[in-house]
């Protein structure tokens, strides 16, 4: 290991707590971002990880650092609490300035090789600009995984079963569907009829918002799965516009108990 490496090295061991104290209040207060005691207790937890990394970096080669990646926000503390990406990479790009002008202001790498000096200053900037990378990753496959969950959380609610007997269940559409949130629909509730052995599912289009021809195929491809499965299905309250819109397709409905309204289709089971 150079010198000058193991110079900053034994500097950073140190002072690291010193540094940490003196530069992060400052950075937040140039940021105007305002965090409570916990944010911060969780910043100096951070930072402090951060900077034992920057002290590795020094003894090791890039390939050695990147085997061992580390995020900032690794925990997704500041993710759960809704605190933006942006506001976290401000903090890390502000304080990794702040700790570069700190080190040429302490004097540690005066009298040294030129370029001894400029790669203590690219090791920082790497294991700072890994974090920055790492955290944003995690932060975009949260918000997907979120996203997923969610969908498929309004999926259910969308499309929920309900049974009105032991054998007969009622599949009322509320809202607007995409194709892929259609596809979801289909998936799910083959999978529930299956799982709980419904005898008839009766399709309700009472709170069914839009038409859409794709839409109509996949749902009358579902109800075509579902007889396949030993499931009735019946449909109630089609708008005169859906009903419009299944005639110009030529969707067969000849098999299929069609009802004005729901509580006709209810009327119907025993």
């Amino acid at each position: 290991m150079r010198q000058l490496n193991s110079k900053v090295v034994d500097y950073f061991k140190e002072h690291q707590e010193d540094v940490i104290k003196t530069l992060l209040p400052r950075n937040l207060e140039e940021l105007n971002i305002k965090f409570t005691e916990q944010d911060l207790q969780i910043h100096y937890e951070m930072l402090h990880l951060l900077l034992d990394r920057v002290t590795s970096s020094l003894k090791i080669s890039k390939e050695e650092i990147s085997k061992n990646e580390l995020g900032y926000d690794s925990l997704n503390y500041f993710f759960n609490h809704g605190v933006q990406l942006k506001e976290t990479v401000a903090v890390l790009g502000s304080f990794r300035l702040s700790l570069l002008k700190y080190l040429r202001n302490s004097k540690i790498i005066d009298g040294n090789d030129l370029e001894d000096g400029l790669q203590i200053y690219e090791t920082i900037i790497f294991a700072f600009d890994e974090a920055i990378r790492i955290t944003t990753q995690q932060f975009n496959n949260q918000t997907e995984q979120n996203k997923l969950t969610m969908e498929n959380e309004l999926d259910n609610v969308a499309a929920p079963i309900v049974f009105i007997n032991d054998d007969d269940a009622v599949m009322p559409l509320v809202g607007g569907f995409s194709s892929s949130r259609m596809d979801s629909v289909v998936n799910n509730t083959l999978n529930q009829v299956v799982k709980l052995d419904v005898r008839k599912l009766i399709i309700d289009f009472s709170g069914f918002v839009g038409v859409s021809t794709v839409i109509f195929q996949k749902l009358f491809e579902l109800i075509g799965a579902l007889k396949l499965v030993g499931t009735k299905v019946e449909i109630s309250g089609f708008s005169p516009k859906m009903a419009k819109t299944v005639t110009e397709l030529g969707l067969d409905l000849t098999h299929v108990p069609v009802y004005g309204q729901l509580r006709h289709a209810l009327a119907s089971s025993p």
